[in-house]
């Protein structure tokens, strides 16, 4: 039996900066790669509707603010059939492993708490 794959979490405010879309202004992210990944941490940002949908990511590291830009989704599989098929979720290229092995305790929370009917607010 394989340990389980948290996320990082590592988390950042948005500032306002010169560089950043004022719509990000004030959110705070968190790192949604593997724990213990290389480079810069990443959090889907939003869904860009030019001249097809794609994904804006945030990126930053430990010293730096973060930077948005799109990056291509990660098309990989798990390679199960049709009812267990699972894809990531995560941007082309990231560390490995993709996003079905991860255990996220936080959003596991929320979920439970949500089919409790308790809303939640970090």
């Amino acid at each position: 039996m394989t340990a389980p794959v948290y996320i990082c979490g590592q988390e950042v405010t948005v500032l306002p900066y010169e560089e950043v879309p004022r719509v990000h202004v004030g959110k705070r992210l968190r790192c949604e790669l593997a724990e213990h990944h290389e480079g810069p941490h990443h959090q889907y940002a939003a869904e860009i509707d030019a001249p097809y949908p794609t994904a804006e990511w945030a990126r930053w590291s430990d010293d730096t603010r973060p930077e948005f830009g799109v990056l291509p989704d990660c098309d990989t599989h798990n390679g199960a059939s049709d009812d267990d098929k699972a894809y990531c979720v995560l941007f082309e290229g990231h560390p490995p492993p993709c996003s079905w092995v991860f255990h996220d305790p936080a959003r596991e929370v929320e979920g439970f708490l949500a089919d409790l009917g308790i809303s939640w607010q970090e």
